[in-house]
């Protein structure tokens, strides 16, 4: 069939077919032999395709994985199992009904120029990526393995990433119980404080609280500064009281009243 393409003055390549001596795959390159005078010729050479197969099976992966070659026909270039090597995945669908799926799912892969990927099911679901390969006449490389295994490298990442955010999660909701519960009892605390100074009780704060460094800290040393006044004040009232009830009514008042209390503002 390329006998009249070189003559024609074109560099060819045929095939793949079986070299009629070995009955190997083999690939011939023909090209047309310019001379002047001569009659028109070509020389030929057949490259058996043994090394294909050698390198596909350097690269299988996993126990399921495996790389197969397939020319534009849908014959087996090179596959890991050598029996297949010449025959058609057509005729490897016939022999079983299991290998409808592989039939369909190689069928699509043939009819793509660009790379891709699909799922299929021949005894196990199977995950396939394929691609053209440069330089040929529609040669395809397809990678295959079990679906599982294909992605179970996929599958521990998103399980890895579960188990870390679930971790930061459960961080993250201790953190903000213990910052909740950091902010609301010192707030809860002051609350209480100031219901038991509305009732009358003058007794100090709390130091804790009142040793903080944030607004909390402020809050209560403010309170604090407001007990000790109160506490200042009315003792220094109940001083004067009696000592004009003693009979003394030459007091003075010598603590330094600020706001309302203050001498000097009207009453």
């Amino acid at each position: 069939p390329y006998l009249q393409e070189a003559l024609g003055g074109e560099t060819v390549v045929y095939g793949p077919s079986k070299d009629v001596v070995t009955g190997r795959l083999a690939i011939t390159i023909a090209a047309p032999v310019v001379a002047p005078g001569a009659p028109k010729s070509i020389a030929a050479i057949d490259f058996e395709l043994d090394f294909i197969n050698d390198l596909i099976l350097d690269a299988d992966f996993g126990e399921t994985g495996y790389n197969n070659v397939l020319d534009k026909e849908g014959m087996f270039i090179a596959h890991p199992d050598a029996a297949l090597i010449g025959t058609t995945y057509q005729e490897l669908a016939r022999q079983s009904p299991e290998n409808a799926g592989l039939e369909t799912a190689l069928g699509t892969v043939l009819s793509q120029t660009e790379p891709g990927n699909l799922e299929y099911f021949s005894k196990e679901d199977v995950y396939t990526a394929y691609q053209r390969i440069e330089g040929t006449d529609g040669w395809a490389l397809v990678s295959s393995a079990q679906k599982n295994e294909y992605f179970a490298s996929f599958y521990q990442a998103i399980k890895l990433q579960a188990v870390i955010l679930a971790a930061l999660l459960a961080v993250a909701i201790t953190f903000a119980f213990l910052s909740g519960k950091r902010l609301s009892d010192p707030i809860r605390a002051a609350a209480q404080r100031m219901f038991a100074l509305a009732q009358g009780d003058l007794s100090p704060v709390s130091h804790a609280n009142v040793a903080r460094k944030d607004e909390i800290g402020v809050l209560f040393q403010s309170l604090e500064s407001a007990i000790e006044t109160l506490n200042s004040y009315i003792g220094d009232i109940f001083e004067k009281m009696e000592s004009m009830a003693a009979g003394d009514l030459d007091v003075e008042v010598t603590l330094d009243y600020v706001g309302i209390l203050h001498p000097s503002r009207p009453h």
